[in-house]
């Protein structure tokens, strides 16, 4: 009887393991330490099993003790393997190419620069080449963001300036907005304040139904800074709360990292990469395979907008920035 208990026990204790390390939202764990970093990349849990699984297969050959005893551990790693997995899939890695045939169809580009590490020439080339009507570049000084609008103006796509820093040392601590001039007069709005290391900027429209826009960009979480962190994904999450809004930028947060912060996937807003099927493409660090990294720059929209096509760049990015770029497209949903 005492075995039974203790069994039970012991696999309830491990079902409830599972589950914190699985959905660690069903206890509102997914912005906490370690839970935080065991879902930023599902991609890397699949491969992360895989090893252990591999490893514990070549203990059991020492024996049947060593088989006994690592039975329970394998069949739970298998459990989150597979389960990572059908995430993965179900999230999707696909790239949705789309044009702007349709004359309200609106393209935001993003790309975390690292310092302007691309250089304006390269910045400005991609921004062109794909009509950008919305470029936010986080870690971008004004210097290289003032370059990148000359040279996309020489192009024949003229944009405003909007800029915002903390500091002239680090660039981390600089952010450029570039918005397309076709968009009309877009002033920085500074009263609901910004996020706390690395500065956002709030872009309100002088033209009636044109979308405010956000270029954002959240402190990492490292161990230190889970408190500031999650502030500035609240804050964040607040405007996008807001109606008529576009908030893009690097928000060192994964699908899963922001859920529970509304009704909707982020506040109010859609995820352009989950709703579109490219929400397993990791856009950090570029280095590593796709599937491997964590989709931590995004394009929330609001319900007044749908989009229509992404491209996250899988192949050239990864000796420019540490962050691989992002273009979505979106139409009015009405």
């Amino acid at each position: 009887m005492f075995k039974r208990v203790v069994t039970l026990i012991v696999g309830l204790l491990a079902l409830v393991a599972g589950a914190m390390v699985l959905w660690p939202q069903l206890f509102s764990l997914q912005r906490t330490n370690p839970f935080a970093f065991m879902v930023a990349s599902r991609g890397a849990d699949v491969a992360v099993a895989v090893v252990a699984i591999i490893a514990i297969l070549v203990l059991g050959m020492l024996g049947k003790t060593a088989r006994r005893l690592t039975r329970p551990l394998l069949i739970w790693l298998v459990i989150v393997g597979v389960a990572s997995a059908w995430l993965v899939y179900q999230r999707g890695w696909n790239n949705t190419p789309a044009t702007k045939e349709q004359g309200s169809a609106l393209t935001v580009f993003t790309w975390n620069t690292l310092g302007g590490k691309p250089g304006a020439d390269k910045i400005a080339a991609r921004a062109v080449k794909v009509q950008a009507d919305v470029v936010s570049l986080p870690e971008t000084s004004l210097e290289t963001g003032q370059q990148v609008a000359t040279l996309m103006a020489a192009a024949g796509h003229p944009v405003t300036v909007l800029h915002d820093a903390f500091d002239d040392i680090y660039t981390s601590h600089s952010t450029v907005l570039l918005i397309s001039t076709d968009l009309g007069t877009y002033t920085v709005d500074t009263s609901h304040g910004t996020t706390s290391t690395s500065p956002s900027i709030i872009a309100i429209p002088s033209v009636t139904g044109r979308p405010t826009i956000v270029a954002a960009h959240a402190i990492a979480p490292s161990p230190g800074e889970l408190g500031q962190w999650r502030d500035d994904l609240a804050w964040l999450a607040a405007r996008c709360s807001e109606a008529n809004v576009i908030v893009t930028g690097d928000f060192n947060a994964s699908l899963d990292n922001v859920m529970g912060l509304g009704p909707a996937v982020f506040g109010n807003c859609g995820d352009s990469a989950y709703t579109l099927g490219a929400a397993s493409i990791g856009t950090w660090p570029a280095s590593l395979p796709a599937l491997i990294g964590t989709q931590i720059d995004h394009v929330f929209y609001s319900a007044e907008w749908m989009p229509i096509g992404i491209t996250i760049d899988m192949d050239s990015s990864a000796a420019l920035s540490d962050h691989r770029p992002v273009v979505v497209t979106l139409v009015p949903a009405s």
